[in-house]
């Protein structure tokens, strides 16, 4: 499920815009919720994580400009697609890494394009990151941003760089989600390799300044898997 949002003030062009993007997306085969705001408080009231935001510029308030860059500082990093009537605004939204825009009024065919691209980005994302769903809440963790994964109880914790990510799942099933750059280190634990710093005395040692520990059982595996990741990252 593509997560898709639209903050535009004009009721009228919000509603056209949501019904042209639900068509769009059918036509991709692609399943989407698309959630509107009448401007930039009602989408941060929210709090949704987005995987695609059709932001408009010239808005009452805080402008999309201002919301983008906003959005920017908090680390979300989903598609904005820029939404104007005036086309000499685009410039500046791309400094605030737009992926695309759109001209009011909006086209069909353009934005089948603009959704067509923004489609094919995500699937490429989706390689990169872990994405959570529970019965009432889901997002997106870069895996390069996790640490190391701790399962307690059926309970598992994501170590990241923003802090800590807690949901209920077994570590059979994060391993699956997971690709080759972490390893299992110990019954609880898996580290991912590109944050090791060092192994001694049965403890891995992170970047961050954590020490996760290795079992007996796990340690010649461990040691073997973060010396081949080691010699490819290096290109020996």
């Amino acid at each position: 499920m593509i997560e898709i949002g639209i903050c535009e003030d004009e009721a009228e062009e919000r509603e056209a815009l949501r019904n042209r993007i639900v068509d769009g997306m059918m036509e991709l085969g692609e399943e989407c919720r698309v959630r509107c705001y009448g401007d930039a408080r009602e989408f941060w009231e929210d709090g949704m994580e987005l995987d695609i935001v059709f932001m408009d510029i010239v808005m009452p308030g805080e402008d999309g400009m201002e919301t983008v860059r906003r959005l920017r500082r908090t680390g979300r990093e989903c598609l904005v697609i820029f939404v104007t009537g005036m086309k000499e605004l685009v410039y500046d939204a791309f400094e605030l890494d737009a992926f695309d825009y759109v001209c009011k009024p909006v086209e069909q065919e353009k934005l089948g394009k603009v959704l067509h691209r923004a489609v094919l980005r995500l699937r490429e994302q989706g390689k990169q990151c872990l994405f959570i769903r529970t019965a009432g809440w889901c997002r997106t963790v870069r895996l390069h941003d996790i640490y190391y994964c701790e399962v307690i109880d059926r309970k598992v914790y994501l170590h990241t760089e923003e802090g800590v990510v807690e949901y209920y799942s077994r570590m059979e099933e994060l391993e699956k989600k997971l690709d080759g750059r972490f390893e299992r280190c110990h019954r609880s634990y898996l580290v991912n390799l590109e944050w090791v710093k060092e192994y001694a005395g049965g403890q891995v040692a992170l970047e961050n300044g954590e020490s996760i520990p290795v079992s007996r059982l796990k340690a010649r595996e461990f040691i073997e898997a973060m010396l081949r990741y080691m010699e490819k990252r290096e290109g020996v």
